[in-house]
């Protein structure tokens, strides 16, 4: 015999039709909102401030505790390994 196969939409989705007229709308709110970006400005966020700001954390450091011109930061402490390793590094970069 033969091979019959049948092909049944799905009662949850509209005609074909139907369908292709709701992408199209779709697309067009796309086109418009990406046509119509520069219109939009960027909301005021704490990342966004100086020139340099990328917002990630290890750019943060207490007020008051920069060193001051000339100065250098205060080594943090450190295990005895991590001592080690550091003195390492320093002399053999």
């Amino acid at each position: 015999g033969r091979l019959a196969t049948e092909v049944v939409e799905s009662g949850g989705l509209a005609s074909e039709q139907e369908r292709e007229e709701a992408d199209r709308e779709c697309h067009a709110r796309q086109r418009a909102a990406f046509r119509n970006r520069h219109g939009v400005r960027p909301d005021h966020h704490w990342a966004n401030v100086g020139v340099d700001a990328d917002g990630f954390i290890e750019d943060l450091v207490p007020v008051g505790a920069e060193p001051e011109e000339g100065e250098e930061a205060p080594k943090p402490e450190v295990s005895p390994l991590a001592a080690a390793v550091r003195d390492y590094l320093e002399r053999n970069p």
